[in-house]
């Protein structure tokens, strides 16, 4: 039996690798189709149909704010 979960797919932006894998192991054991970047240029590469239904970020990034990366995320979609 298919649960909600099998489809959705997140996205998790952080420049801390360590943070970033524990938050990935967390929402792959609970079901969901989770991959990360450690950069907001990187995220928007990754950003392609089919595309992420949520996006996790840092507020800071090494190459641009959190919120920038998801007005731009927003802006492309």
């Amino acid at each position: 039996m298919l649960s909600r979960y099998d489809t959705s797919r997140i996205l998790v932006v952080d420049d801390d690798r360590n943070l970033r894998k524990t938050i990935i192991d967390i929402l792959r054991a609970k079901g969901y189709v989770a991959f990360g970047v450690d950069s907001g240029s990187t995220a928007l590469d990754k950003f392609v149909e089919p595309y992420p239904d949520v996006v996790l970020a840092d507020l800071r990034l090494e190459d641009m704010s959190g919120l920038d990366l998801i007005r731009e995320i927003k802006r492309c979609s």
